[in-house]
């Protein structure tokens, strides 16, 4: 069964602001999770037929997961 990709996308947020609140703590994660919650609402209405998404609202939330990915990436490679 195929995962829509706004579910894997917040899905993906979600473990972005999960990284950044192991690493730097919960008030730098404060705002990935404010990036999700806008995210997801952003589809709720979209879903329920009240607004179309554009690309800016799928494109907002890249710059947050690969700057998670990069530092899960580096901790990764750096261990023994």
């Amino acid at each position: 069964m195929a995962v829509p990709f706004e579910d894997a996308l917040m899905l993906g947020m979600r473990t972005a602001a999960f990284v950044v609140e192991q690493r730097h703590g919960p008030r730098f994660a404060q705002v990935a999770y404010d990036y999700e919650a806008e995210f997801r609402r952003k589809v709720e209405d979209r879903r329920a037929g009240r607004r179309e998404m554009i690309a800016a609202d799928i494109l907002l939330p890249m710059p947050l997961m690969t700057a998670a990915d990069i530092g899960l990436g580096a901790e990764h490679h750096a261990q023994p």
